[in-house]
């Protein structure tokens, strides 16, 4: 998001206390880990309230100011990773609505509090569609019967509305990653900016089966095949989006977002 509106990336929270000058900062700060979800994940790694728990010490601290925070935006993306658990762990379709609806009101609940903690606007993420991903589709297409998404992204869509009844204002947005994934898969690309003959297909896969992009043998020698021409490819492995899907995406989304 940062590049694509010309700012400065913002420096990760592990290495911010070496950051200097101190402006560096102030012109923001990322909290992420890869891996992680509102709940415990696969991967031991903070979650979303563990993050916003650092972004709380950096405010008693007084890194930032209330003035930093009136005209700063918070950017909340956790989609995945909590419903991937739950698949890995034999989670069933019937046990899966409760778990969307435990997942979407503590995000909801998380987006409150960074609100409340003077953030002035809190962009969130809807979910992209998740069966379409090369992990469980093939290059030609995908299950677009995505109903667990769909109820993901509503109860998400629901909960903002209330709360930015409750404020009385728009502090709480949204960008659609569903809508713009469907669209970049339906037209194979951006008209103008990109084209993915193969969307459904990843630029990095594994020679054989049981490989994945990224695997080495004993010998360090690759286990994994690498496409020639990344700018060509939406996917980069089988989950993960390249550099130029990314630029797509937000080509479709940030024009229509109101900071």
């Amino acid at each position: 998001v940062a590049k694509y509106l010309g700012l400065r990336t913002p420096i990760a929270y592990k290495w911010g206390r070496f950051a200097r000058p101190r402006q560096v900062v102030k012109k923001g700060i990322n909290f992420a880990f890869a891996g992680a979800g509102v709940f415990d994940t696969i991967f031991t790694v903070p979650t979303a309230s563990m993050q916003i728990n650092s972004f709380e010490r950096l405010l008693r601290k007084n890194v930032y100011s209330p003035a930093d925070l009136n005209c700063s935006v918070a950017f909340f993306s956790f989609i995945g990773n909590d419903y991937i658990k739950y698949n890995i762990f034999n989670g069933t379709s019937q046990g899966r609505p409760a778990l969307i609806r435990r997942v979407v009101k503590q995000i909801l609940l998380d987006v409150k509090r960074i609100k409340d903690l003077g953030v002035r606007k809190v962009l969130v993420v809807l979910s992209p569609p998740q069966n379409c991903v090369p992990l469980y589709s093939t290059s030609k297409g995908c299950n677009t019967n995505n109903t667990f998404t769909k109820l993901h992204n509503s109860l998400i869509r629901e909960g903002l509305r209330k709360l930015n009844d409750e404020n009385n204002d728009k502090s709480f947005l949204m960008l659609d990653l569903y809508k713009a994934f469907m669209t970049i898969f339906k037209y194979r690309g951006v008209p103008g900016i990109s084209t993915f003959p193969e969307p459904l297909k990843a630029c990095c896969v594994g020679r054989k089966g049981g490989n994945s992009c990224g695997d080495v043998d004993i010998l360090g020698r690759r286990l994994y095949s690498l496409c020639k021409d990344p700018k060509s490819f939406f996917f980069w492995d089988n989950v993960h989006i390249t550099d130029e899907g990314w630029r797509s995406v937000f080509s479709l989304l940030l024009p229509d977002s109101r900071f």
